[in-house]
């Protein structure tokens, strides 16, 4: 029995000492918790585009005492311009404000300028738009009506002297403005195809 109880003993010590060595020479690994970061940055540019109807036909069948007719034009403006954007018209001259038929005939434009506008009388051509201060523009086409003092019409300025109508304070999709061009005609003004050509300009604020 002492021979086994030494054994034993040895044995325990013999295992406690290779537990203690394995300790000190093979340390364990615990792992650690680490992490790291990314900005994630999306550069949005400033665009802006303008879109409009491109033709606009008004059909006057004159009369003589004089017949008014009118149709609109549909502008639209996207911006990603956190300013918004100002739209401005003009003729795409800046030498007439006249409606030509190609030879020596012409449709002039009404006297009346945009800060004042006034009656669309006969043989005279104009634009309204309800973005404006003073204007009051029909509220359908027009087909050869009584010349009426109901609405307000003015001559589109020259190229190079635009018109603002409207000026905005932010983004848009497709921000639509309606402007209206009507002719006023009697039968001193000969028949025929009279055309002009008016611009449209958004610049981002």
């Amino acid at each position: 029995m002492k021979i086994k109880l030494n054994h034993d003993i040895y044995l325990v010590a013999s295992s406690f000492l290779v537990v203690i060595l394995t300790f000190l020479f093979f340390k364990p690994v615990f792992a650690t918790v680490s992490s790291t970061s990314t900005v994630i940055t999306v550069n949005v540019n400033s665009v802006l585009s303008i879109n409009s109807s491109g033709s606009v036909t008004i059909n006057v069948t004159p009369l003589p005492s004089g017949v008014q007719s009118a149709n609109s034009d549909n502008v639209s403006v996207s911006t990603s311009n956190t300013n918004g954007y100002t739209l401005q018209l003009s003729n795409a001259s800046s030498s007439t404000t006249s409606l030509s038929d190609g030879s020596s005939h012409y449709i002039l434009a009404t006297p009346s300028v945009y800060t004042s506008p006034g009656i669309l009388n006969a043989n005279y051509w104009g634009f309204c738009s309800t973005t404006l201060a003073g204007f009051v523009c029909p509220s359908g086409p027009l087909t050869n009506q009584t010349i009426s003092s109901s609405y307000n019409f003015a001559k589109v300025p020259v190229l190079g002297s635009p018109v603002s109508l409207k000026v905005t304070n932010t983004t848009s999709a497709n921000d639509a403005t309606t402007v209206w061009y009507a002719a006023s005609l009697d039968t001193s003004q000969p028949s025929g195809n009279y055309t002009g050509v008016v611009m449209y300009t958004a610049t981002p604020n």
